[in-house]
């Protein structure tokens, strides 16, 4: 009879929330981690990014970190003196495209995340066609800016958890948000490369 309740019990779960049992209990315990390379060394970003302030996610299993954006542009094979859409931007401000470290300090074909708004704080990158747990990159609840500088017609995706619920954002190609402000800011939990 025990079991039986147990059993019911998961599936009201499911019906109730759409999330099955196992992985509200996996939200409840909190984020497993992703380990990365930075400086050749394994860290673990659950217990936090310490001096890696940009990190770029080639796969779930492959994650690395580095100090600067500059230098995970560089991991990605993206140079900002030869991107036209930096290079117009550094133009207009009179600046080289090196000096660009705002919310256009996205790789090409990359969809990037920022902790604080107009593209500063830490960076965190993804280009896989799936979505992502920010929790696993300790990322999660913490974003507050995003450009998707993935290929045409790659829209990317954000889900923010807000006191009503769940809400799925699509983030079409090439748009960027300097401050995703009101409710949505330090809410996104999931986000789809």
């Amino acid at each position: 009879m025990r079991q039986r309740l147990v059993a019911v019990l998961a599936g009201a779960v499911v019906i109730a929330t759409g999330v099955t049992a196992p992985a509200l209990a996996a939200e409840q315990a909190g984020p497993v981690g992703a380990t990365a390379q930075f400086e050749g060394r394994q860290i673990s970003l659950a217990q936090g990014w310490g001096e890696a302030r940009s990190c770029v996610v080639f796969s779930d299993t492959d994650t690395r970190c580095f100090r600067t954006n500059a230098e995970a542009n560089a991991a990605v094979g993206w140079d900002k003196a030869t991107d036209s859409k930096v290079v117009s931007v550094a133009k207009a401000r009179g600046v080289a495209p090196e000096s660009v470290t705002d919310i256009n300090d996205c790789a090409n074909l990359w969809f990037c995340l920022f902790e604080h708004e107009n593209g500063h704080g830490r960076r965190l990158i993804f280009n896989e066609e799936k979505w992502h747990d920010l929790a696993i990159w300790n990322f999660h609840y913490k974003m507050s800016s995003y450009h998707n500088r993935q290929i045409r017609w790659d829209n990317g995706g954000l889900e923010y958890h807000l006191p009503g619920g769940a809400r799925q954002v699509d983030v079409e190609y090439w748009e960027l948000s300097p401050s995703v402000g009101g409710e949505y800011n330090d809410r996104a939990r999931l986000v789809h490369g």
